[in-house]
């Protein structure tokens, strides 16, 4: 993450803006930098991972829905045409 333009970072878990000059708690986590405000925001983004990514909205809960009827339907292959 390069943060020459950016005076300011925001933590995942608490949304808090971080300064990154000021050596802030870092993790490098998938191919990016993550910063955070606190070492306890940090063990919260190890401890359980999925919590910052945004909570799935209706459509993305139907999809599901469809995904779990159609492998109880047809197996995990999928419907076949032949």
């Amino acid at each position: 993450m390069r943060i020459k333009n950016r005076s300011k970072v925001t933590c995942p878990i608490c949304m808090m803006q971080v300064d990154p000059q000021s050596r802030p708690r870092t993790l490098r986590w998938e191919g990016k930098e993550k910063y955070f405000c606190s070492e306890s925001c940090r063990d919260k983004f190890l401890q359980s991972r999925c919590s910052c990514q945004p909570e799935k909205g209706r459509w993305g809960r139907w999809l599901d829905r469809v995904a779990r009827s159609n492998e109880k339907q047809f197996g995990k292959k999928g419907p076949c045409c032949h």
